[in-house]
């Protein structure tokens, strides 16, 4: 140890006695802090230009602060995370990577975003009336998905970020629509990041599970098995998720179905699992609740 001090004081002297080398030292460390404070700021240029809000000064950026796009989809970045010939069936793919906030569930960079407002839930809620009030004076975001698309073909993966936010229409938490794959034999991979949620999954023979998700649950769904996600806390629940790029979405099979068996419901601030039968659609005057969004 005192070797290495010794030799590091003889080091400190040189430089001192070379006036070129100091300067130089000084301007590289210089350009070192001009160049990453640029890197930064064009890195939060573009995060406020794509999630609406900048990550300077903020102890938790995430999805809880996004300012939605109306728009259903749209195209964010001139040049995707991979050769856009892949969705057109051109050449092979080529590798590409992303970054997942696992504090708040975004993914940069995406390629699409894709909204859901509760006005394309129509039908969905059990309590028609408390829906049917809330359009007239809001049209709550329910969730929001950035997207890593891959080309409709066998051999693809779809990546996937969705965020589903906070809020009930009457006493039914926000879900997602829910949906089958169009090609029954295709799987869906889950794992929750953020918040608080459920898993429903069902088949059309009847047979149904509820997984509950926290930050770090992976929740297999198997082939054939329908699959909606809920959120039952007072957070933004986002989960990832990947599925075979030509799998695709039947979300009309599950209304043909007569919708989810299952419902979650709040029942004196606890989330409670029923059985949809048992919860008539209603056209009560209660009035509806939801969380700021």
């Amino acid at each position: 140890m005192a070797e290495l001090r010794s030799r590091a004081r003889a080091v400190r002297s040189l430089v001192r006695t070379i006036p070129t080398a100091r300067m130089y030292s000084r301007l590289y460390v210089h350009i070192v802090l001009v160049k990453s404070a640029v890197d930064y700021c064009t890195l939060d240029i573009l995060i406020e230009r794509r999630y609406g809000y900048s990550h300077m000064g903020q102890d938790r950026p995430g999805w809880d602060r996004i300012d939605p796009n109306p728009n259903k989809e749209e195209n964010l970045l001139s040049k995707p995370p991979f050769d856009a010939q892949r969705l057109d069936g051109g050449p092979s793919p080529r590798p590409w990577s992303a970054h997942l906030d696992l504090s708040s569930g975004a993914l940069w960079p995406p390629s699409h975003v894709v909204t859901c407002h509760l006005s394309e839930m129509a039908g969905r809620y059990a309590d028609q009336a408390a829906e049917k009030q809330l359009l007239t004076s809001a049209n709550p975001l329910i969730y929001r998905a950035d997207e890593i698309p891959a080309p409709e073909r066998s051999g693809e993966l779809h990546t996937s970020v969705t965020v589903l936010y906070p809020g009930k229409v009457g006493d039914e938490y926000f879900m997602s629509k829910g949906h089958y794959h169009v090609r029954e034999e295709c799987v869906k991979v889950y794992l929750a990041v953020t918040g608080t949620g459920y898993l429903l999954m069902q088949t059309s023979q009847g047979d149904t599970m509820e997984v509950p998700m926290v930050p770090g649950t992976i929740v297999y769904c198997a082939a054939g098995w329908a699959q909606r996600t809920v959120n039952v806390g007072s957070d933004p629940f986002a989960y990832f998720k990947y599925w075979p790029g030509d799998s695709g979405h039947d979300y009309d099979r599950v209304i043909d179905e007569g919708g989810f068996f299952k419902r979650i419901l709040d029942r004196d601030g606890t989330p409670t699992i029923v059985d949809a039968a048992n919860v008539r659609p209603t056209m009560s005057s209660t009035a509806p609740t939801t969380t700021s969004i």
